[in-house]
């Protein structure tokens, strides 16, 4: 879902980047208005990677100052300069939202390839405690949410 969000505001920005009328720049500005819908699902993943309540806490502060930071720094590539397309901003926000893409992919892979690597634990019996409060990535019966 992550990933069908982030195509939305791809297109957008390009549109709004390169569209030839004030028209597809419009409509390109409207697809770029889905791109909030992705910080719900980077925080959901937090919450369902992440086992234990200070692991999960700090997880999810981490992410919202990132998102906090992002949103500082965001808007100083609007630079007066570059009135009025702010070509440059917009070709940020493009690869940024190509990374995001990336990332999710590769996060994506990753939980694939750990989710195998834990089904292969859990065919040898585990030496620690069952009751004992295990890691995501150490108990066996953990899968990853993607």
């Amino acid at each position: 879902m992550m990933i069908l969000v982030t195509l939305f505001s791809v297109i957008g920005g390009c549109l709004v980047y390169k569209g030839a009328t004030n028209g597809v720049k419009l409509v390109g500005y409207y697809f770029l208005q889905v791109q909030p819908a992705i910080f719900p699902h980077i925080l959901s993943m937090v919450a369902s990677n992440f086992r234990g309540t200070t692991r999960r806490s700090i997880a999810s502060s981490a992410v919202f100052i990132v998102y906090c930071v992002a949103n500082i720094a965001g808007p100083q590539l609007f630079r007066h300069e570059d009135a009025p397309k702010y070509t440059k901003a917009f070709l940020s926000w493009i690869i940024c939202y190509c990374l995001t893409i990336l990332f999710a992919v590769l996060i994506m892979l990753s939980y694939k390839y750990q989710n195998k690597r834990q089904a292969a634990k859990q065919q040898v019996k585990p030496e620690e405690d069952p009751n004992a409060d295990l890691v995501e990535y150490v108990d066996p019966t953990f899968r990853y949410m993607y």
